[in-house]
């Protein structure tokens, strides 16, 4: 695979929510990267970082305005989420794609197809296209994908054979950049005034009604209520939990995806169980009186956190919030 968007983590993140295929053009809302990020053509190596640039400011901008992605010009939120299909597919073809973004993927594919669309890409549009039918047909074997061996579908293999093909004759990098580069809402600023520039732009928009002081917590809370926990208490402690054990592992700044354990239906009235993958490593994650994060295959916890703790990490996250 040649050189593509350049610092791709090819992580396992939540995946944003869809707007649907034809968004609105021309947010006013400044789409802002760093200078060192900002321009539209390779480095040395061969490497383009405005594209990942804008994907990140959309995940700031998302997280620190508290109001998720509907905060996002639309077309930030087309390329970020171009840039997560591309580097799944590059880490673990369409299946890993498929999988890691089971619960969002047809809003998922949505964004995609419209930045592909955007950019004239339409060679990789019709893959896109491809993929929606199969997932279509095929429901049953596109919940049993995993991106490994013996989770793997002989045709979505073959959607990777046909994305190896494209990529090599003609990356999408380039046009993308140029795209991004001619947005008039793109503001580039210095490297140091980035952080207090996001801080400025999304003063205004802030959530006030957060629950939790940090952006984190906030997305664990989405996640868990999404993952079918309705008690509003429970959906707090569980992401209380969740957000510790992260911390004590080290996990604080880690792309964190949460589902629930494919067991957890067989115990509903048990301690919740939890698949969280860390910046693609996955791990599983038990939330009761006491919590503890496990890497799969590992023998020993992650992390740890007694009840006590939970209770004391609730206290501050909450306390803070707001």
């Amino acid at each position: 695979m040649p050189p593509s968007f350049g610092r791709r983590s090819n992580s396992g993140g939540s995946a944003p929510p869809g707007r649907g295929e034809e968004p609105p053009r021309g947010s006013s809302m400044p789409v802002i990267v760093r200078r060192s990020d900002a321009a539209p053509v390779p480095n040395a190596y061969g490497e383009y970082y405005l594209v990942e640039a804008v994907a990140r400011f959309a995940e700031h901008a998302a997280e620190r305005a508290g109001r998720g992605w509907d905060a996002i010009p639309p077309e930030a939120l087309q390329v970020n989420c171009v840039f997560d299909y591309v580097g799944q597919v590059e880490n673990g073809g369409h299946s890993q794609f498929v999988a890691n973004r089971r619960g969002e993927l047809s809003e998922c594919l949505s964004n995609v197809a419209a930045g592909l669309r955007a950019v004239g890409a339409d060679g990789n549009l019709a893959i896109i296209e491809d993929l929606r039918a199969w997932l279509a047909g095929n429901p049953d074997e596109a919940a049993r994908q995993t991106g490994f061996a013996g989770g793997r579908a002989a045709a979505l293999d073959a959607l990777d054979d046909r994305f190896r093909a494209l990529w090599k004759a003609g990356p999408l990098d380039a046009t993308l950049a140029a795209w991004i580069a001619a947005w008039p809402n793109l503001r580039v600023v210095e490297d140091a005034d980035y952080d207090a520039a996001i801080r400025q732009l999304l003063g205004t928009v802030t959530d006030k009604g957060n629950r939790f002081a940090t952006a984190k917590a906030e997305q664990i809370a989405r996640a868990v209520e999404k993952g079918g926990i309705a008690d509003a208490d429970m959906v707090v402690r569980t992401a209380v939990a969740l957000d510790l054990l992260l911390r004590i592992a080290g996990f604080q700044n880690a792309m964190v995806d949460l589902r629930p354990d494919a067991g957890q239906a067989d115990a509903p009235e048990g301690p919740s169980r939890w698949m969280v993958f860390c910046d693609l490593a996955p791990h599983f994650a038990i939330v009761g009186e006491v919590a503890v994060l496990v890497a799969v295959g590992a023998d020993t916890p992650a992390a740890r956190a007694t009840h006590e703790e939970i209770e004391a990490h609730r206290r501050l996250l909450e306390g803070q919030a707001g």
